[in-house]
């Protein structure tokens, strides 16, 4: 069974590669410039076919992520306006710290097999309850070394250690920065391995990363989304779905945020339209991009940021 749809899947991978490259010739072809034509119906059908096909790759791993990704921006090609790619990450390296480089400034992340980058946000378990002679002990050795900082403050000794990375185990966030334009797309594949936890992905202005738009993912009796614009003086929310939007079920859901340069910000969820909102609070760029999971268990399968200038 599993062999008959590999066949499957390959032979009509093979007819969508055949497709593209004659796409692809007919472009070469063609004069350096000619005037846009719509495509027709039957070529919007048969490029909506392809694409559920790479989604269904997707799912299943039926083929190298890097070689989906770039068979789903050819055929994007032909669907969208020109924009240029800023930054792209499916973690298939195994490692977050290159290419494009991000930071933790909280919790931990990991990277899985195959690519993928994971947080688990949950709050510590509670120490077990030990015995009355080990918390005389406990209590011993305490008392020996407050009288220890004490002998030292008064001496009027000090001393100080400042360590990154140390944070409340309920919530991780990281960051990439690079120059991003105030008209933008942003792709990302998230999986919510739980139902339960907030997921957020933000476009950030300054090194303090305090203001810029963010979308939330927020669990609940009625799962959501929220966008936000958010700054120094708190969060403004600009629109949000109807109705209830659950994302937590441990499945891939791709995710497609548009902004023009109207100020018009477009949020699909697997290619459905969710969000449609207008903000001009923001008229300048942002320097970077930000993850962060507070008490959840999330997977960013890949994502990628593009200029719409």
């Amino acid at each position: 069974m599993h062999a008959m749809k590999r066949i499957s899947w390959l032979g009509t991978g093979t007819a969508a590669l055949a497709l593209l490259i004659a796409l692809e010739g007919a472009n070469a072809a063609e004069i350096r410039y000619s005037e846009w034509r719509k495509p027709d119906a039957q070529a919007e059908e048969m490029i909506g076919k392809l694409n559920k096909l790479i989604d269904d790759a997707e799912k299943v791993h039926a083929a190298d992520p890097r070689f989906l990704h770039d068979l789903r921006q050819t055929m994007k090609t032909y669907q969208r306006p020109a924009m240029t790619e800023l930054l792209h990450d499916d973690f298939a390296d195994g490692d977050f710290t290159k290419d494009p480089v991000w930071t933790v400034s909280e919790g931990r992340f990991t990277v899985g097999y195959g690519g993928g980058l994971r947080s688990v946000a949950h709050p510590l378990a509670p120490a077990p309850v030990s015995n009355q002679q080990d918390n005389k002990k406990r209590n011993e050795v305490s008392e020996i070394f407050k009288a220890i900082l004490d002998k030292n403050a008064s001496s009027g000794s000090s001393s100080s250690k400042t360590t990154s990375g140390i944070a409340d185990p309920r919530r991780s966030e990281i960051f990439t920065k690079h120059a991003i334009a105030n008209a933008y797309l942003i792709e990302a594949t998230v999986i919510a391995n739980e139902p339960k936890g907030e997921f957020s992905i933000a476009l950030y202005q300054g090194d303090d990363r305090l203001s810029g738009y963010r979308l939330d993912q927020l669990p609940g009796e009625t799962p959501t989304l929220e966008l936000v614009r958010f700054s120094r003086r708190g969060n403004s929310v600009i629109n949000t779905p109807e109705g209830s939007l659950q994302l937590g079920d441990g499945k891939e859901h791709h995710l497609e945020w548009w902004r023009g340069k109207d100020g018009v910000m477009t949020i699909l969820i697997d290619g459905k339209e969710v969000i449609k909102a207008t903000d001009l609070g923001i008229k300048t760029g942002f320097d970077g991009l930000t993850l962060a999971n507070e008490l959840g268990d999330f997977t960013l399968r890949d994502v990628a940021v593009y200029d719409l200038q």
